[in-house]
């Protein structure tokens, strides 16, 4: 006997139909109650994708680092309770060709460091243990700003990822740490300028970059060092 699959069969029938546009916007008028549940299971997947945290990728497989610094407090306007803004742009690629196009993309918020731990507890956010004791440790000495990495696009990572967290230092030679799962580092000596020479356009007032490729030796500004 062969087994009954009705959802095999309403693919098959879909398949077949999927490439007339009369008969597929038929057969979405008739089965309202269907289409319902097509919605309800799209959204369901889309919210376990939206969720699960993207781990920066390890060290030695990142062939170039960027992380930029925002002054969201210049000229007249105060944009948002903070003042500073990090983003951190990891590339995958032996060559490459777009450079809007990350591998990996997060920004985050920076808090002062004698307040993060306070600002984390009363966030809406349930941040882990190891999260909360990240943040307690780079915060200790109260120098600096101390941020959790947040995803900025649908389907990258969650909201906020899980145990990744930076912190910032500006005050004489500026710094960065980035502490991830995957690694602890600390960026390439940050540049006014970006990687033509050019002053940095917008809010962004440093931007340290990276790279492990021979053939990118003129766009950084250093090296990273692993913790």
């Amino acid at each position: 006997m062969i087994p009954f699959n009705p959802v095999q069969d309403v693919v098959e029938h879909l398949d077949m139909i999927g490439n007339d546009k009369a008969l597929l916007y038929s057969f979405i008028k008739k089965n309202p109650d269907f289409v319902r549940w097509c919605e309800r299971i799209s959204d369901a997947q889309y919210r376990s994708v939206s969720t699960a945290v993207t781990p920066l990728p390890a060290f030695d497989t990142v062939t170039a680092l960027q992380t930029t610094v925002f002054d969201n407090w210049t000229g007249h306007e105060k944009r948002g309770p903070y003042q500073y803004g990090v983003e951190v742009k990891a590339y995958t690629a032996d060559t490459i060709t777009n450079w809007k196009r990350p591998n990996w993309k997060a920004s985050a918020k920076m808090w002062p460091a004698a307040d993060a731990v306070k600002i984390a507890k009363k966030s809406k956010v349930e941040f882990s243990d190891i999260t909360m004791q990240k943040i307690d440790g780079l915060s200790a000495e109260g120098r600096g700003f101390v941020g959790v990495m947040k995803h900025v696009r649908p389907g990258e990572g969650s909201p906020y990822n899980d145990e990744h967290v930076v912190w910032l230092d500006l005050e004489g030679d500026p710094a960065c740490l980035i502490h991830a799962p995957s690694f602890q580092a600390f960026t390439a000596p940050f540049d006014a300028r970006d990687a033509k020479g050019k002053g940095l356009v917008g809010n962004a007032v440093l931007q340290s970059r990276s790279a492990s490729s021979p053939g990118l030796v003129g766009w950084s500004t250093g090296s990273a060092s692993l913790v």
